[in-house]
């Protein structure tokens, strides 16, 4: 994607006194609501004032593109600044200056390794403070309605560091809010999000045998709501490993819905056939018929095009081909 400007972007850039606008979408970025901010941008067609830079209602804030990055090349600058002199700048200074940048640039490694640094060199009680506040932030971006901060390999990797941090430091962090606030907020909104429940797994060994079951459940209930992400099955079936009596239990509910709601996609189906029950024969056995019944049902639908009944068959005839590999391997 061609990065230049148009012509009429850069004397709409130039505009403007590019440290105020810094300043005021800096402070909004650096608040902390009830909940975590939910952040917004908004596209060249919202009219642009001289005074407000950003729109915010309670911890919803949107930010026109151009004002962030008339913030975003101020922000760059004094970053820069800071580097030279680091002795003359706070830390609540280098977090609302590298807040900015990543908000632009989600892959920002300089930005977030800034963060990182200053976090590290600060004292004690202050390191908790800045762990909190930096923990606060980045959850903002993970789970606002921002299509590359949810997937930011970048981002999620620097809450990883957060959280080993805030180990150390004797900071509480409530893993399974995290889990249902951050981790399946983030997930939903940009599907099949691989950095995400990475992330989950790097929770879970984290969590004691009892606090495992609760998300089981609790990623169980987002399966079945959609369905067709691949990613948070393979995330429940990593939970279920060594747990039989769970695993027969979200088996059965899982074949229910399958026959109830006549899901076809491979997702569920890859799930069922890699998730060992603790009885297999039965199991399998039961798999095939509502497999069968499926496809029965598949070719008597007469609402269903040839071409998407064509391809919903290979789906599914795949799917008993991996089931008959993957028993016999066992």
């Amino acid at each position: 994607m061609s990065r230049a400007l148009d012509n009429d972007v850069k004397k709409l850039l130039m505009k403007d006194d590019h440290g105020k606008i810094f300043s005021r979408i800096s402070e909004a970025l650096a608040q902390q609501c009830g909940q975590v901010l939910e952040i917004e941008l908004l596209g060249r067609s919202h009219p642009l004032s001289d005074n407000n830079y950003f729109i915010q209602d309670e911890n919803a804030i949107a930010i026109p593109k151009l004002r962030l990055v008339q913030a975003f090349v101020y922000a760059l600058q004094r970053l820069k600044r800071h580097q030279q002199q680091p002795e003359a700048a706070s830390p609540d200074e280098i977090l609302r200056t590298t807040g900015v940048m990543l908000l632009m640039d989600p892959e920002h490694l300089t930005a977030a390794n800034a963060r990182k640094r200053i976090i590290l060199q600060d004292t004690d009680s202050g390191r908790q403070r800045l762990l909190s506040q930096d923990k606060y932030y980045l959850d903002s971006l993970l789970t606002s309605r921002l299509h590359r901060h949810t997937k930011s390999p970048t981002l999620w990797s620097h809450r990883e560091w957060l959280i080993n941090q805030c180990e150390t430091d004797g900071v509480e962090v409530d893993f399974k809010q995290d889990f249902i606030n951050v981790v399946l907020v983030s997930a939903e909104r940009h599907p099949r999000n691989y950095y995400a429940w990475s992330h989950a797994r790097f929770m879970a060994k984290k969590l004691g045998s009892s606090a495992v079951q609760d998300l089981i459940s609790l990623t169980n209930q987002w399966c079945f709501k959609h369905h067709d992400d691949i990613s948070g099955w393979a995330f429940l079936s990593v939970l279920l490993q060594g747990r039989p009596e769970e695993t027969d239990a979200v088996l059965q509910q899982t074949l229910q819905f399958v026959s109830s709601f006549q899901w076809r996609n491979e997702s569920v189906w890859h799930f069922l056939k890699c998730v060992r029950p603790s009885e297999a024969a039965k199991e399998t056995s039961e798999y095939r018929q509502k497999l069968h019944a499926i496809k029965q049902k598949l070719m008597d639908d007469e609402d269903e095009s040839i071409q998407e009944k064509s391809f919903t068959n290979i789906v599914l005839d795949r799917t008993e081909s991996w089931m008959d590999d993957y028993w016999q391997a066992r």
